[in-house]
């Protein structure tokens, strides 16, 4: 019997992404993308624990423009704050780019649509440097060591 193949569908995050030709990024890099940002959108109280747990090495840092976030506990305690000012949280990656051939340092072009509390609406775009440990690439479970967010210009 004859079974119908579909297309499963990716997590909206890098649902549109362009992905580099130069070489091959893993599935498993695409998935720690879409988690980190899909847990950047999350504002139940185990996002941060999450990015500890799913997203980030022991020893990873998280540059935002809220602050630099280094190590597990900062990084979970990060999330605290991420809602006082913002309704909903949206990040789409339009692009990833590629530093290494072994696709460990990698820059992505985003876009990040908030509702904030007041009822305004922000559309900002953002550029963001993941970098990959090594350990956990070679592994096939990627975790990241820095995430680094270079909002745009308004």
């Amino acid at each position: 019997m004859a079974t119908k193949m579909t297309a499963q569908k990716l997590p909206y995050p890098i649902e549109d992404t362009i992905w580099p030709t130069a070489t091959t990024i893993g599935q498993e890099t695409k998935d720690l993308l879409a988690l980190f940002y899909t847990l950047a959108d999350d504002a139940g109280p185990d996002a941060g624990p999450r990015m500890v747990k799913d997203v980030f090495s022991s020893h990873g840092t998280m540059r935002a423009a809220t602050g630099v976030y280094e190590g597990a506990e900062a990084i979970s305690d990060s999330r605290a704050n991420a809602w006082t000012q913002v309704s909903i949280r949206r990040h789409t990656i339009q692009r990833v780019y590629v530093h290494d051939d072994m696709a460990q340092d990698l820059m992505a072009l985003g876009t990040a649509e908030m509702m904030l509390r007041n009822g305004d609406r922000r559309v900002s775009r953002f550029a963001a440097r993941l970098v990959i440990n090594a350990e956990s690439h070679v592994a096939k479970q990627p975790r990241l060591d820095l995430m680094e967010v270079f909002p745009a210009p308004s």
